[in-house]
């Protein structure tokens, strides 16, 4: 893999016009898929990722098949542990009321992003063994005689016993807005979120927001100042290397690709893995600490493996 920190042009326009698979709209086959990965991931969330990938069923199914086995592991929940407290800056910090009390009333709200909050870390774990398992190496450069060495070096550091499956109690799932659907107000602030992130279409996380328009408001305008800064940029990438770092410690897997659809599903797999998963870590981290403080942005109340006094009370 050539050594790179951030997805091309190209690869962002090629997303941008990519048909998402919607659970609504998958096939039997597809179904099944996003069934064992919600059951896996342990939320009722289907991410972009799988929603990309679907437009090429055999190259996925082969790819969750070997990833799948990880992402069920106590090495892998730890890991997703570790690069969400990452997400978070170290300098204290004063949650804001305004933000909390929104959320107080709407409990489906407070669900929906913890549910983000705990996936995510997730997510970024899925897309760098897929990428990696596909085309070698990492945006550091290193390559497979490396990842074996790295296994090698690691392999007594992790734990690859099973955990449990099945999606976690409390965990919310949303309707996605349609960015033609929504009101004048929110497609403004709908605008504002794609100019400050550069993105042509709307992240996820904040379509699913939009189903409560104020908190959407006001957690927009408690955040986005942070975006795009130095710090945010930094964790970013840090972020970014740290998942490659966990990855290339476990063993390693090698996902048969087709020549004719590489550049594809390469192209998918760059954007989310080097933009829009780390990005929506660190915003829902944001949020999560604007409304519940330092502590709680750190940790999940959904993790199998954070330390029971390091969850929040």
């Amino acid at each position: 893999m050539d050594d790179q920190t951030a997805p091309t042009e190209q690869s962002m326009k090629r997303i941008m016009q990519m048909r998402e698979v919607m659970p609504d709209d998958a096939d039997p086959r597809i179904a099944s898929l996003y069934k064992d990965v919600r059951e896996t991931l342990r939320v009722p969330l289907v991410n972009l990722l799988f929603r990309s990938l679907a437009n090429y069923p055999d190259y996925l199914e082969r790819a969750w098949r070997l990833v799948r086995d990880l992402a069920s592991t106590v090495a892998f929940e730890q890991a997703a542990d570790r690069l969400r407290r990452d997400a978070v800056s170290n300098e204290e910090h004063q949650p804001q009321s305004r933000l909390a009390h929104t959320l107080s009333s709407v409990e489906p709200a407070q669900d929906f992003i913890d549910t983000v909050h705990y996936v995510a870390p997730k997510l970024l774990l899925v897309a760098t063994a897929m990428e990696i398992g596909s085309f070698g190496g990492t945006s550091g450069g290193a390559h497979a005689q490396e990842h074996e060495e790295a296994a090698d070096g690691r392999a007594e550091h992790n734990d690859f016993k099973l955990l449990p499956r099945g999606i976690a109690q409390g965990t919310g799932a949303v309707r996605l807005a349609a960015e033609d659907s929504v009101d004048e107000h929110v497609k403004a602030i709908f605008k504002a979120i794609k100019r400050q992130n550069g993105h042509e279409t709307l992240p996820s996380f904040y379509r699913g927001l939009a189903n409560w328009p104020d908190v959407l408001e006001t957690a927009w305008c408690e955040i986005a100042g942070s975006l795009g800064s130095e710090d945010y940029e930094e964790r970013k990438r840090n972020l970014v290397e740290l998942a490659e770092r966990y990855v290339m410690s476990w063993p390693m897997i090698r996902i048969p690709i087709v020549d004719d659809k590489r550049d594809e599903i390469r192209a998918v797999l760059s954007v989310l893995r080097l933009k829009r998963i780390p990005e929506t870590l660190l915003d829902v981290a944001l949020v999560k600490r604007e409304a519940d403080g330092d502590r709680a942005a750190r940790v999940s109340r959904f993790s199998l493996t954070c330390a029971a006094e390091t969850l929040p009370r």
